[in-house]
């Protein structure tokens, strides 16, 4: 799962998960300008190979001890390869903020089908990290899960954003509802044609609500990981290096 600059460090995802994750595999920095990785590794005082700390304001909190650093974020994805990956955002003094978007108040809604989907996939995944099956395979510019019963739910995410990408994008952008604009945000990142579903994902990047842009920006991950569509969403932005 490659990331690129486009993604902001403090719209990075935050995916909870209360079970023993996998050790980390990955360690992603983001937002650095003055501040060179290697200087960031040695306060941070985490590598890989090392589980995930039980709490992450302690290294937060180190790593806003560092010169013209503002602010520091911690975050983790369970699974890549096996691995979970670890995100750093840093915000340095006089980087310019980020604003999110105003809520929309819209009454849509989806299906119950995709909302029973979509918590039998959380309840699948819990399983699987339990079981250490949590591989990923996103070759396809959406995640595929090595573990059957999360395979299977993702193939149901296939089918329904053929069918309904109309909806999920309506959803996407209008509905009131926090957990049915999370939940549209991941199934549309199954849409075939991934050029067409760049632009609601980085609009979904912006949203107000922390779990929207999670999965807006975890799905996005896994879309804009093929470097065919990266053009797409530096298009979509209008700047790849907005910090």
């Amino acid at each position: 799962m490659k990331i690129f600059s486009l993604i902001l460090p403090f719209v990075l995802l935050s995916v909870s998960i209360n079970v023993q994750t996998p050790p980390i595999g990955i360690i992603d920095f983001y937002g650095l300008r003055n501040l060179t990785e290697q200087q960031a590794r040695q306060v941070l005082q985490i590598r890989e190979g090392d589980s995930f700390p039980e709490s992450r304001e302690e290294a937060q909190r180190r790593l806003e001890t560092l010169p013209n650093v503002q602010q520091a974020r911690l975050d983790g994805v369970c699974c890549e390869a096996g691995q979970s990956i670890l995100y750093v955002g840093i915000q340095e003094k006089g980087a310019a903020s980020f604003q999110f978007r105003a809520a929309p108040k819209g009454a849509i809604r989806l299906p119950e089908t995709m909302v029973q989907a979509g918590e039998a996939f959380s309840d699948a995944l819990t399983e699987g990290v339990q079981k250490g099956d949590a591989g990923e395979d996103d070759s396809q510019g959406h995640a595929l899960n090595s573990y059957p019963k999360m395979r299977a739910l993702q193939e149901r995410f296939i089918t329904f954003a053929a069918q309904d990408f109309q909806l999920l994008r309506a959803v996407l952008h209008e509905s009131a509802n926090v957990q049915q604009r999370a939940l549209a945000a991941e199934i549309i990142a199954y849409t075939a044609n991934k050029r067409d579903v760049v632009p609601d994902l980085v609009y979904g990047m912006r949203d107000p609500d922390s779990n929207v842009r999670n999965n807006s920006t975890l799905y996005a991950l896994s879309v804009l990981g093929d470097s065919a569509h990266r053009k797409d969403a530096e298009d979509a932005e209008g700047h790849r290096d907005r910090f």
